[in-house]
């Protein structure tokens, strides 16, 4: 709220980040804190790439669709270019936070396990280092 009160004029992207940033929250547990998150970079661009090629006629390969069979490298099959970079963003958007979530799960799981074992300190220590110094 208080980036509205700063910039009323952004308010479109004020509602994009924050219901970006609520999905992530409530999906992932993670806490975006600034208007440049990767994440929602990420999601932006996949967004963005999605409304390209979902509209009916958007490529050409819609409308020959022989097209498709053309080698990306081949003249004029810019294309597979758009579906590669589409596909990445797409992906990269589906699997990021979630295995930051992973992560953040097995650390938290792991860590609260070796501290209740109060007999291990010295292997907890060695738990930690490895772990966290990935």
């Amino acid at each position: 709220m208080q980036r509205l009160i700063d910039q009323p004029l952004n308010f479109s992207s004020h509602i994009r980040w924050m219901s970006g940033s609520l999905i992530l929250a409530i999906s992932h547990g993670y806490e975006s804190q600034m208007e440049a998150d990767s994440y929602l970079h990420t999601a932006e661009t996949a967004i963005q790439f999605f409304a390209t090629t979902s509209v009916i006629g958007g490529s050409i390969v819609d409308i020959v669709p022989i097209l498709r069979y053309l080698p990306s490298w081949f003249p004029g099959a810019s294309f597979w270019k758009t579906a590669t970079d589409g596909k990445k963003a797409l992906d990269e958007m589906a699997d990021k936070p979630h295995e930051v979530a992973k992560a953040e799960m097995f650390h938290i799981f792991y860590d609260a396990e070796w501290s209740a074992d109060s007999t291990s300190t010295q292997r907890k220590r060695q738990f930690n280092f490895r772990h966290h110094n990935r």
